[in-house]
């Protein structure tokens, strides 16, 4: 499974709560402070590899890490992934070369919380009708003729 920060940021945040430990708690358990804990579940830092086992060990969690071979990448993408290509091939041209150049700045956005540019992408994709609504309608407007 494939996770990004964001993903990861509320993983983290779950398992806390799962645990039923405070933020306060679970930060004396890593030996880090409260604060860090709040920007490592709110994706505003990005924790290390050392705190995420140690997090996953005190939330009474597994960690499993798979190194992917990017020559044989068996990646199937989710269908909200399909979802969103298939939202923004449909969009405008215009409002698509935004998007492609939002994707081409995204290894410099490392201090821009990816929660704010999800967001931000994601409004910008709702506002258009989703690939499950374009194809049935098509299939009616098919099935009159």
């Amino acid at each position: 499974m494939l996770v990004t920060y964001v993903e990861l940021a509320r993983i983290l945040r779950e398992a806390r709560e799962h645990a039923k430990l405070t933020q306060q708690e679970l930060a004396e358990r890593l030996g880090v402070t409260r604060p860090a804990v709040t920007h490592f579940e709110q994706n505003r830092r990005k924790p290390s590899l050392t705190i995420i086992e140690k997090w996953a060990t005190i939330c009474g969690r597994r960690l499993r890490l798979d190194l992917i071979d990017p020559q044989n990448d068996d990646f199937t993408p989710s269908a909200f992934e399909v979802d969103l290509l298939r939202r923004i091939r449909r969009l405008p041209d215009g409002e698509r070369g935004l998007v492609d150049s939002l994707i081409k700045v995204l290894p410099r956005l490392d201090a821009i919380p990816l929660g704010m540019l999800a967001e931000q992408v994601g409004m910008l994709v709702r506002s258009y009708p989703s690939a499950v609504e374009d194809e049935a309608a098509g299939e009616k407007a098919g099935n009159r003729g």
